[in-house]
């Protein structure tokens, strides 16, 4: 070979490389943008992963609170059992004596108080019918005996019941010996907007239904 093939060889060379320099140069730009970007898509598919973790986990923590939440109110709602008992001691001059019983009974877990306790009396007189009160299946009883009063003891600021502690408030009153039934109703308020009311119905008894004193 003599010198004018060697340099020919030498150029082609030369010629070839240039050639192939920009090709290999995009082909691992190439390759190494495909690797970039599979990189990137995993990356981002475990931080998506992680933050949808995260946000149930997160709200796992916000139902857990919240029911706690609900259990500690539900610990502070009034539970209390509200009945009326009633009990006629003797016959005067055409009137029943008799104390109504208001027994409230704490079966919860707090202390609750009560600004006022409201009852009502009413009656039905021998030989009246038995009514409803209109479109409904309720008996009425049209004698007012005692209107809506604060039975409250006066000296009490509030009422209040401690958890595990049954309150008996008396009222003692009259009811005429016309009347063959009453129905007492008491309403009591542990916030302006959840009052809790009971009511009960009692028959009064004949006369002569009372021992003699000397009996």
């Amino acid at each position: 070979m003599n010198s004018q093939d060697a340099w020919n060889s030498v150029e082609i060379a030369k010629l070839v490389a240039s050639l192939l320099t920009p090709v290999v140069v995009a082909l691992l730009g190439f390759l190494l943008s495909r690797r970039l970007s599979a990189q990137e898509q995993r990356e981002r598919a475990a931080q998506s992963l992680r933050e949808s973790q995260d946000r149930e986990r997160r709200e796992e923590r916000e139902a857990e609170a919240k029911e706690h939440e609900d259990e500690v109110l539900r610990r502070k709602y009034p539970h209390i059992e509200l009945t009326l008992e009633c009990e006629f001691l003797g016959e005067r001059q055409g009137w029943h004596l008799v104390t109504f019983s208001i027994v409230a009974n704490n079966v919860g877990q707090v202390r609750h108080e009560f600004g006022y306790i409201n009852f009502r009396l009413r009656g039905i007189k021998h030989n009246a019918p038995f009514n409803f009160f209109k479109d409904t299946p309720r008996v009425t009883f049209p004698e007012k005996i005692l209107a809506k009063t604060n039975v409250k003891p006066p000296q009490w600021n509030y009422a209040f019941i401690e958890p595990g502690v049954t309150q008996r408030i008396p009222v003692t009153t009259r009811v005429s010996a016309d009347c063959s039934h009453v129905m007492a109703q008491v309403e009591v308020e542990y916030d302006p907007h959840s009052p809790h009311t009971a009511e009960a119905v009692f028959a009064v008894p004949g006369r002569g239904a009372y021992r003699s004193p000397n009996a």
